[in-house]
């Protein structure tokens, strides 16, 4: 996977390495030339001082420049220079003939551009040339080429195997993020990236997008799944709780149909059960339309209100029903939230209808109170309490605890009570003790 980009990537990177070896190698061998013929003409000025010396002392032994000229070329020629001794007329008499009298040559050509050449050394009865030997300075100068050559290609090699190994590390992350989109496409939307926090770079923000996109598709999917599974389970509970009252109405219906019964009372008892059954669906219904709009996903409407004015409405209002002081609140000042108004106090209402149902002939104090920036709402009955297992399900769908079983109710109180309030950016606790009564909270975030 991704082996042609890796290879264009090592081969655009060696193709630059490889041209900056040649500019490298072509300034070191300038930079070398220079350097040889500098060493050339340097040994050239040395040698003028030396033939002087050596004419002079030829001349000292009597010797004239015809005779002492092979011997003064051998001593002159040494290391990378050679010498030639002519005399005035211009015939050799020592040595062998300067480069530039042999003809062009690639050698002494580059020397003359260096500034490498040979001179010309007056001296009584003829003329001393001094210069760079050709041969030798071809071989001096192609071991230098040589090794020049060898340490470029050395270093291109080098440079190869350094920009694979990175193009590979640079490359790994997009293969396994490859990789893993992959599996996401395959159904995996669990597969997610550590990284190195200590990392600062373009890839480990791709591993960080493709995390929390599987982390978002995950959840999304994890939320259908749940909601599937509530969806069924909340199908189930409702067949299950519209059965009874259904099955009632319908038998006393076959009864009435058949005639089976002309007595006028047991006709009202009747009539009167089947109402009771058809109000119980009604209610039932009520609350099942209810919970689903509160499981709507768009926006609910926005209101600022002061809960504490609205909480004492409804306790009023079950005050009268309960026909006395049973229910009592105490509400502060400034409690001002931003919520749907009445889905805040249909979940009152219900938290106050649970207590007075489920705490018989005890009292419910109803508080309101604001708390570090969060209106806090509490509702406490002194009755039978609830069991700590049951408290983890009180908020499920339909669910009713063991003191239920006398008391009439759906289920769904609470659960209706939870989702507005998490439709308001709330959220709601409870706190109990068998026997010691039950106090349920709601906290939410105070409007200014």
């Amino acid at each position: 996977m991704f082996q042609s980009l890796a290879n264009r990537l090592t081969l655009w990177y060696a193709a630059v390495a490889v041209g900056l070896a040649v500019i490298v190698g072509a300034v070191y061998m300038l930079v070398g030339f220079g350097s040889i013929a500098s060493n050339a003409n340097q040994t050239i000025a040395q040698a003028q001082y030396e033939a002087r010396d050596l004419v002079a002392i030829s001349r000292s032994q009597g010797h004239t420049l015809a005779q002492g000229a092979p011997k003064i070329a051998r001593e002159l020629s040494r290391g990378s220079m050679h010498a030639a001794i002519f005399d005035d007329r211009g015939r050799l008499l020592g040595g062998s003939p300067p480069p530039a009298r042999t003809g062009n040559g690639t050698v002494p050509a580059l020397l003359a551009l260096l500034g490498a050449v040979p001179t010309q050394l007056k001296v009584q009865g003829g003329t001393v040339v001094i210069g760079p030997d050709p041969t030798r300075m071809a071989a001096r100068l192609r071991r230098f080429w040589e090794t020049t050559l060898v340490v470029c290609l050395f270093v291109v090699a080098i440079v190869w195997l350094a920009f694979s190994r990175i193009t590979r590390r640079a490359l790994h992350p997009l293969v396994e993020v490859t990789t893993a989109l992959q599996r996401f496409g395959s159904g995996d939307f669990k597969s997610r990236f550590i990284i190195d926090p200590g990392k600062r770079d373009e890839m480990v923000a791709l591993t960080q997008a493709y995390n929390s996109a599987v982390d978002q598709v995950g959840a999304a999917f994890e939320q259908r799944r749940l909601a599937d599974l509530q969806i069924s389970q909340f199908i189930a509970d409702a067949g299950h709780q519209l059965r009874t009252p259904l099955t009632v109405v319908m038998g006393f219906i076959e009864v009435l149909r058949k005639g089976a019964t002309r007595d006028p009372e047991t006709e009202g008892r009747i009539f009167d059960a089947m109402t009771t059954e058809s109000r119980r669906m009604r209610v039932l219904i009520d609350k099942l339309v209810l919970l689903a709009r509160l499981d709507q996903p768009h926006a609910n409407e926005m209101h600022h209100f002061d809960l504490g004015a609205l909480t004492s409405g409804v306790v009023e209002s079950f005050s009268r029903l309960s026909g006395g002081e049973r229910v009592t609140v105490q509400a502060g000042a400034n409690a001002f939230v931003a919520a749907d108004k009445s889905e805040i106090q249909e979940a009152i209402s219900n938290l106050i209808d649970n207590a007075l149902k489920y705490a018989a002939g005890s009292a419910v104090r109803v508080r309101v109170g604001v708390n570090n920036g969060t209106v806090v709402l509490g509702v406490q009955d002194f009755g039978p309490g609830i069991a700590p297992e049951e408290q983890k399900r009180i908020f499920d769908r339909f669910y009713r605890g063991s003191v239920s079983e006398s008391v009439d109710g759906s289920g769904l109180g609470l659960a209706i009570v939870k989702r507005a309030v998490e439709r308001a950016n709330g959220e709601i606790t409870v706190e109990s003790q068998p026997g010691a009564g039950a106090t349920f909270e709601i906290r939410l975030p105070r409007a200014r």
